[in-house]
């Protein structure tokens, strides 16, 4: 795993500001994509008729037809596929390398994980949003599944008015990344007639905040 950083200079006066914030950026290669690819496609058919009258666009401009309003009501890591028990596997593999390796922070022995799929046509983009700001706000994270010449816009949360900092990650296929929940971000425009289709996740370490689309994973 390797990371990009948005880190402040050392501070010289009690105002100004200190942060360092990291994402985590690595490879699955052992998910057979196309597989996947094919298992969201058909799930969204069953998911978006099953709820059609209810849905939370959370702020990312797709509407209330889109599969990732519906996020709040199915779990991709539920799905029981060899592909998304694979999937599951490697982010909680991957939540512990980057706490560990990366933050230098032991993690606890629990960690719930809300996770749901995004599938954009032609013309299609996610705005500006962030997965959390309250006080127990933890980790969210990101698979590209399927992506043609796209990319996920991460902006520094200190510095995103005037002049924004922000990274642009390319949507390489098999390509998973995690951040701290309170980073905001964006994609591309999907200019491709393909479909561009990727995983989302949340994580949450307190089980008083968990809703009943989070799943409870031991990872030790």
């Amino acid at each position: 795993m390797f990371y990009h950083e948005f880190k402040s200079n050392k501070r010289e006066t009690p105002f100004a500001p200190e942060y360092d914030y990291k994402i985590g950026i690595t490879k699955i290669i052992d998910i057979d994509l196309d597989n996947l690819k094919n298992i969201i496609l058909e799930k969204e058919k069953e998911i978006v008729k099953k709820y059609k009258n209810c849905g939370n666009a959370a702020y990312t401009g797709l509407g209330y037809n889109s599969l990732t309003s519906k996020y709040p009501y199915y779990n991709v890591l539920e799905w029981n596929y060899p592909e998304t028990n694979i999937l599951r596997n490697k982010i909680v593999e991957h939540h512990n390398q980057y706490c560990m390796d990366i933050l230098g922070y032991i993690p606890s022995d629990k960690i719930y994980i809300q996770c749901w799929a995004n599938v954009l046509g032609f013309g299609q983009k996610i705005k500006t949003h962030l997965h959390g700001i309250s006080e127990n706000s933890y980790l969210s994270g990101h698979f590209t599944v399927k992506a043609n010449n796209t990319n996920t816009v991460y902006i520094n949360p200190i510095n995103s008015f005037n002049d924004p900092e922000e990274y642009h990650e390319k949507n390489e296929d098999g390509k998973l990344t995690i951040f701290s929940s309170n980073i905001p971000h964006y994609t591309t425009k999907n200019n491709s007639f393909s479909k561009r289709i990727t995983i989302a996740f949340d994580i949450l370490i307190e089980p008083k905040f968990i809703t009943s689309s989070y799943i409870e994973i031991k990872i030790c």
